[in-house]
């Protein structure tokens, strides 16, 4: 959960360790994001997550894309937080088209 809920919790060091993914980008900033990207890090992306816990902050996915960052949409199915797993890969498409 790198940045889920405030900026500067966990993509800076994702990058700084070299991690292959960081998902919960929530309020990832552009010099982060810049990070990831420099350090090869793919961005995972949670809408089921977001939609979930009643927030509007979805990832900044469309700055992302110009960064040239390959994203990664993922369902985050689990018992304690989206137990749905008839919805949750159908779901998780929904807001990736959406997402500005």
């Amino acid at each position: 959960m790198a940045e889920q809920f405030r900026p500067g919790t966990g993509a800076e060091l994702a990058a700084e360790l070299g991690a292959a993914t960081a998902d919960h980008l929530e309020t990832a900033t552009e010099e982060t994001l810049c990070l990831l990207r420099a350090a090869g890090v793919q961005p995972v992306l949670l809408p089921g997550s977001v939609f979930r816990a009643g927030r509007r902050d979805y990832p900044p996915a469309r700055l992302m894309v110009e960064l040239g960052l390959a994203i990664v949409v993922a369902t985050d199915f689990n018992p304690g937080f989206v137990p749905i797993a008839v919805h949750a890969i159908p779901f998780s498409r929904w807001p990736a088209w959406r997402w500005d």
